[in-house]
């Protein structure tokens, strides 16, 4: 497969774990608190403002009217744009900031290891805002620039009106065997940062030879993760390794699918966000970013979407098990944030 996009900082990426000589160390502190005073300066600040650009990887359908809902109640427009993945939210970034051109004021990201990228750049600004507080404590926040707005799992969907319950894979390693030759589908990498994320967890528990058997299956790819599982979901192919959300929208549209969890531990994602260091409208990013910390916000677009709040006390999606009751794999991050280049390039000469 001939990528039609590829990734233009995977050179950096290699570089991210040095820090240079005099910046500052990467999760050297947390957030810093913000006084009361100072955040009604920032409300002041942001309406004058009057507008922010949001860059997303979320899904644009429960996202958009969230949006207009934040106008409604704060009188700061939002120009929302999902243009893609976490790697083309980032790409998209970096480019326009490659131009000299930074137009976008905050950008939400489904991979931690690209907002810490983003980070190691200098590319992000301090994240002070007061919901940090309300993040539940078993998320780390080892950052005073990225913050945790929840996490997703990657877990198997596979037709069930083409493969019975009985036949369906239990384990990421069943998908490489050859019962599922031409009846598996990916999104690229180059496009999910999560299939990056989840090509980086094999490579742990499998090694290279997997990816091999994948290939020798003739494991297809498309663009985007949203259009391997709705090629699943019309029967174009029969199974994928896909995040959650996009599985739990097709459920909830009665889509012929069934998910099943990892028995090896389902690979897990942090989303994640950061303000531009030259964010164009830099108070009003600082307001949407609280917003979407939110217990109200966490609270109205979570059960829609399918993933776990970052948020405490805000529900688990209806059609997945507690967070607590799944066996997770703990990937690596720092290993990939240093060998994400060379990843990517191995797996698309190995995959075409």
């Amino acid at each position: 497969m001939t990528m039609l996009t590829r990734r233009r900082f995977l050179a950096s990426a290699t570089a991210g774990l040095t820090v240079a000589a005099g910046s500052r160390p990467i999760g050297a502190a947390a957030p810093p608190a913000v006084p009361p005073a100072e955040w009604q300066r920032v409300l002041a600040a942001a309406k004058k403002e009057g507008e922010v650009v949001f860059y997303s990887s979320g899904v644009s359908r429960t996202e958009e009217p969230l949006m207009k809902e934040f106008e409604r109640q704060t009188g700061i427009r939002v120009q929302y744009s999902r243009p893609g993945g976490g790697e083309v939210v980032i790409r998209k970034f970096q480019t326009e900031l490659e131009a000299g051109r930074v137009l976008a004021d905050l950008c939400g990201l489904t991979d931690k290891t690209l907002g810490v990228h983003a980070e190691r750049q200098g590319w992000t600004a301090e994240m002070a805002v007061p919901n940090v507080a309300q993040l539940v404590p078993t998320l780390p926040i080892t950052s005073a620039h990225i913050v945790p707005t929840g996490f997703f799992g990657l877990p198997i969907v596979y037709n069930k009106n083409l493969i019975a319950e009985t036949g369906a894979p239990r384990s990421y390693r069943e998908l490489a065997d050859p019962r599922f030759k031409d009846k598996l589908v990916l999104g690229a990498p180059e496009n999910a940062a999560s299939t990056t994320l989840l090509i980086k967890a094999w490579l742990e528990l499998y090694g290279w030879e997997f990816v091999q058997k994948l290939k020798a299956n003739n494991t297809a790819e498309t663009r985007l993760q949203t259009e391997a599982i709705q090629a699943v979901a019309r029967g174009e192919k029969q199974v994928t390794a896909v995040a959650q959300a996009f599985a739990f929208l097709l459920l909830g549209q009665k889509a012929p699918l069934a998910v099943v969890w990892p028995e090896e531990g389902v690979v897990m994602a942090e989303m994640t966000m950061f303000i531009a260091r030259k964010a164009p409208h830099p108070s009003a990013a600082r307001v949407l970013a609280n917003h979407l910390i939110s217990a109200d916000y966490q609270a109205a677009a979570f059960p829609k979407v399918g993933a776990y709040s970052a948020v405490t006390g805000v529900v688990p999606p209806t059609l997945f098990p507690p967070l607590g009751s799944l066996k997770i794999h703990p990937t690596r991050l720092d290993e990939l944030l240093a060998q994400r280049g060379e990843l990517l390039d191995r797996w698309r000469k190995i995959m075409g």
